[in-house]
């Protein structure tokens, strides 16, 4: 039975003194056994007495590094570092078109505005933040009708129009009265 304790006491002041110089500090350990100690700023290795730091081994710098993680001042844990939000990506902005066109017609209850660009049939809507002028003058969108030749500027199919710029309707009928008369003058 003494035997058996004093082994067993043999084994356990083995295991503390072989223990003891692991848990010396803490860190991890490279291939080759070695690692910096954070606490004394050293650079050494574990294992036999032979082994020596590599030759191609950094040494650590004496200049400050960002910290990666902070220490709680109660004990040796780490927290992550805090997460960066990440930066969102701008958007390209796209161009405005500037288009020059009667308009063909408005549709749903004068909230969206057809006219031609470059052949086709193209759409824009008109919201509050879209500028209208006929005849140089502010206008709300009601005073928009079919057959206005106006310009348009916009940045693509069914966006909102920034601008809408229209001749006004009387200086159109003038225009076409006074040739009219100029034809009439001619026949005399």
């Amino acid at each position: 039975m003494q035997k058996g304790i004093l082994s067993a006491a043999v084994l356990f002041a083995g295991m503390v003194l072989l223990s003891g110089q692991a848990s010396a500090h803490s860190g991890g350990l490279n291939k080759e056994g070695c690692h910096n100690n954070h606490k004394t700023g050293d650079y050494h290795c574990h294992g036999d007495a032979e082994s020596k730091p590599p030759a191609k081994a950094k040494q650590p710098s004496k200049e400050r590094r960002p910290a990666t993680s902070t220490r709680s001042k109660s004990s040796d844990t780490t927290k992550p570092a805090k997460k960066t939000r990440k930066a969102k990506p701008k958007t390209a902005r796209t161009k405005s078109i500037r288009v020059s066109s009667a308009i063909m017609g408005l549709k749903k209850k004068g909230t969206v505005i057809a006219f031609k660009d470059k052949g086709k049939v193209a759409n824009a809507r008109l919201g509050s933040k879209t500028k209208i002028y006929i005849g140089g003058k502010k206008v709300n969108r009601e005073a928009l009708k079919k057959g206005l030749s106006c310009t348009i500027v916009y940045a693509g199919e069914m966006s909102q129009a920034k601008t809408i710029r229209c001749k006004s309707a009387s200086k159109k009928k003038a225009k076409a009265t006074k040739r009219k008369s100029k034809k009439d003058i001619g026949k005399k």
